[in-house]
């Protein structure tokens, strides 16, 4: 695909956009397992690609079933994945909702971000419509040195003219 990142999730997403939980039957410690496993070899192919793998962690409020639903799961996933092509995409609407502390998480995360969301809580829209101190994240972000891509994934508040000049003053 000649491109620098590919985003994974855990389950599988149906055509409608949502998680279709289709492992229901297998316990946690199997999805952890498999997951381990299929990124290790996702991010050989990925390696051998010269791209990177982001996995991303959704909130279970817009995708129930979603099993990959918190930042502790997938830093530890990473860990165990243990590649510089696999990397944690931390979507700051979706962890705000299930875990809130996302300031102190991408602390504690660091060097595994590779690739962040964006989108105000709690109506996914541009920064500065909701309750997310952009002030306190971005300084988060400089703490960890992270210089990586920040991807804006939300419904403008008003219009996407208007987004993109809140956008560019982020």
């Amino acid at each position: 695909l000649d491109c620098p990142t590919l985003v994974v999730h855990s389950d599988a997403i149906g055509p409608d956009g949502k998680i279709s939980a289709s492992a229901k039957d297998l316990s946690n410690e199997e999805k952890f397992a498999a997951a381990v496993e299929t990124l290790r070899q996702g991010g050989e192919l990925a390696r051998e690609a010269g791209c990177t793998l982001v996995l991303e962690a959704l909130n279970t409020n817009t995708q129930p079933g979603c099993y990959l639903h918190d930042s502790e799961t997938a830093r530890r996933i990473i860990d165990h994945v243990d590649s510089p092509h696999v990397r944690l995409l931390y979507d700051i609407w979706h962890m705000e909702q299930m875990e809130g502390e996302i300031q102190a998480t991408v602390r504690s995360l660091g060097s595994r971000i590779g690739y962040i969301h964006i989108a105000d809580s709690c109506g996914r829209h541009e920064p500065g419509t909701g309750a997310i101190d952009f002030e306190a994240f971005n300084q988060s972000l400089i703490d960890i040195g992270y210089d990586g891509v920040l991807g804006f994934e939300l419904t403008p508040a008003t219009d996407s003219w208007d987004a993109c000049e809140t956008i560019r003053a982020f």
